[in-house]
């Protein structure tokens, strides 16, 4: 049995630019309110990494771990 494809056609949440699939590409971001009510956006993930606040005493927490 074969792998399923994903198809994915979008615009980068952070650039606005579409977001052609690559090994990394598209990375989904979701969330999720208290009330459980959620949403997803997608994203590149230079994007992503280059949008995440990493605090010094964090130490690499908030650190992208496969991309």
């Amino acid at each position: 049995m074969s792998e399923p494809v994903v198809v994915f056609g979008g615009l980068c949440l952070f650039c606005g630019n579409e977001i052609e699939a690559s090994a990394p590409d598209p990375i989904e971001v979701t969330a999720t309110t208290a009330t459980g009510k959620w949403q997803v956006w997608w994203c590149h993930a230079a994007c992503f990494k280059a949008n995440i606040t990493d605090p010094p005493d964090a130490e690499g927490f908030f650190a992208p771990a496969h991309f």
